[in-house]
């Protein structure tokens, strides 16, 4: 269960939460991307996933939906029992660098006027320590990945990570280049190049030890969301 509060390093989670995912001797890592308007989808994603993982990885476009959930979680005890302890979150191209958390709760006329609920920030990176590794967190617009992941791959070694999450090309893949993984879970709302729907979970022991990486594909029928494990 997340705390609701965000650090000087802008990850959400208690600060004391953020120090223990750094300890871990291994993690599970829910991976998305891409949500472009989809709340309740990224909802649905969080209320099946998250209770099994230790963080949330969130590489930008659709930061207004992550904000959505952030607020629904106050007043919505099985959301928030269901994010992860740390949430590491970006913009993208088509985010804002905030945004507000309306928390559903209670407020007097003034309160309301004065504090009309909280900002969260996002930024254009993040480096968060995990298990031993190091992660390197964008949306992947500012590096052209549209173009290739030359670009990643440089920094990736700029800042000494060993692995790096993106999306912005709505396209599932992974790579590992030279020591370092990298990954795109794809779009949730999205998909392009006659790929479904997708994002992904990454699960890793301590230093030295390979990475398992499994993606999820999305269908969507009679309301419903079902997730099945895809390999392309």
């Amino acid at each position: 269960m997340n705390a609701l509060c965000q650090t000087e390093s802008l990850l959400i989670g208690a600060p004391e939460a953020v120090e223990e995912f750094e300890k871990k001797e291994s993690v599970r890592l829910l991976v998305v991307s891409d949500t472009h308007g989809e709340g309740e989808l990224l909802e649905a994603i969080i209320k099946t996933f998250g209770p099994e993982c230790d963080a949330l990885f969130f590489a930008g476009d659709g930061c207004w939906d992550v904000a959505a959930c952030l607020g629904k979680a106050y007043s919505n005890v099985a959301l928030k029992e269901a994010l992860p302890p740390v949430l590491a979150l970006v913009r993208g191209n088509g985010d804002e660098e905030q945004y507000r958390i309306t928390t559903g709760t209670r407020q007097s006329q003034d309160e309301q006027d004065s504090h009309p609920g909280f900002p969260v920030f996002f930024a254009d990176r993040q480096i968060v320590k995990a298990a031993g590794r190091k992660i390197f967190l964008t949306h992947g617009h500012r590096q052209r990945v549209e173009y290739g992941i030359d670009s990643l791959v440089t920094a990736s070694e700029m800042f000494d990570c060993d692995m790096v999450f993106f999306g912005h090309t709505h396209r599932p893949c992974v790579y590992e280049e030279k020591m370092c993984l990298l990954l795109n879970p794809g779009s949730c709302a999205r998909p392009r190049g006659e790929m479904p729907a997708t994002f992904a979970v990454v699960e890793y022991p301590s230093f030295g030890e390979l990475y398992n990486v499994q993606f999820y594909a999305i269908d969507e029928s009679f309301g419903k969301y079902r997730f099945s494990r895809f390999c392309f």
